[in-house]
């Protein structure tokens, strides 16, 4: 997929695809990334523990 963002918008998740690409609401990521390499934050924008 490239660089990827996302972004919690009240009850939305949306995610920012690199160029023209778009996905549609419920359709499944596969991402190329190791787990080892992912940050998940909280709805107050703190990074949550590996």
């Amino acid at each position: 997929l490239g660089p990827l963002s996302f972004a919690h918008l009240d009850t939305s998740l949306v995610a920012q695809l690199p160029g023209d690409r778009a996905m549609t609401l419920g359709e499944v990521l596969r991402f190329g990334t190791a787990p080892y390499r992912v940050q998940v934050f909280d709805a107050a924008g703190d990074a949550l523990p590996r």
